[in-house]
């Protein structure tokens, strides 16, 4: 199926996500979670004339604070085709009022640039930076493999597949797949919405009993459309030791065919 044959069905679809759902709505799928996420990766690197209204929150504990830092941002991706796009990004930044700031990705006619009004990081600059296509960004915070850096980069992971040239949701199933201390399945439903059905499927990831033991409990979540195969939600919530929880989560609602201007790809001045 296109997009523009379905995104509009897609997005009635996610109207219908927004309905309270019981967790028995879920059922085991014959599908392999290397399945699921390279039809993912595939459906978002091959999207074209779309957009993606979000939502972005979150919620972690602060080192020194009894009540959590908490955040939330709406963010919007927009994509004419793989050579043109503009995407927001979700950066955390610890120590703020408000620790989200959206540096924006931006591909104009195959020229790709990263772009930051403020610093991203202690000592780091903001401003313009073009990019290499086919390379890694750099884009990502933190250190170590995509486990322990998905949580707070998860919108990074995803997105950069268009500098990249490659999926980023395989590499970290395939993470999670090897000895992560985690176990994965892949779960399908079908929501109702009127005379509509809307068929979903996620790749849910849980940490065992013996790692949650050490560590504290962790989940990770991509749940998507079995129908153009985009994420309608990915979430991460985990809960330390101390049974103080972080939630991220990003609600995308995607919608086309979309007619892009060209200034909507105009570069920031850096």
């Amino acid at each position: 199926m296109t997009v523009k044959a379905a995104l509009s069905i897609l997005a009635l679809g996610i109207v219908a996500c927004s309905f309270a759902q019981k967790s028995g709505d879920w059922r085991k799928s014959n599908q392999s979670p290397l399945q699921v996420a390279a039809k993912v990766d595939s459906a978002l690197l091959n999207l074209k004339n779309a957009e993606a209204k979000g939502f972005f929150r979150c919620e972690y504990p602060t080192p020194g604070l009894g009540s959590p830092n908490m955040g939330q941002v709406l963010v919007n991706q927009q994509i004419r085709d793989r050579n043109n796009f503009r995407f927001d990004l979700i950066r955390i930044t610890d120590g703020t009022g408000n620790p989200l700031s959206n540096p924006l990705l931006i591909g104009t006619k195959g020229s790709l640039y990263y772009f930051s009004a403020v610093p991203t990081v202690s000592g780091s600059k903001s401003g313009l930076r073009k990019l290499k296509a086919g390379t890694d960004p750099g884009i990502l915070t933190g250190q170590g493999g995509l486990i322990k850096r998905w949580p707070r980069n998860f919108v990074q992971i995803i997105l950069q597949s268009y500098v990249t040239g490659k999926g980023g949701i395989v590499p970290f199933v395939k993470e999670l797949l090897g000895k992560s201390g985690y176990s994965v399945r892949v779960e399908t439903r079908t929501l109702q919405a009127g005379d509509r059905q809307f068929p979903q499927i996620r790749i849910i990831a849980t940490r065992n009993a013996a790692e949650a033991k050490r560590l504290g409990s962790s989940q990770f979540e991509i749940i998507t459309d079995s129908l153009m195969w985009l994420p309608l939600q990915v979430r991460s919530i985990e809960y330390n030791l101390a049974n103080r929880k972080s939630l991220y989560e990003w609600t995308p609602s995607w919608m086309g065919p979309r007619k892009f201007e060209d200034k909507v790809f105009a570069i920031p001045a850096g």
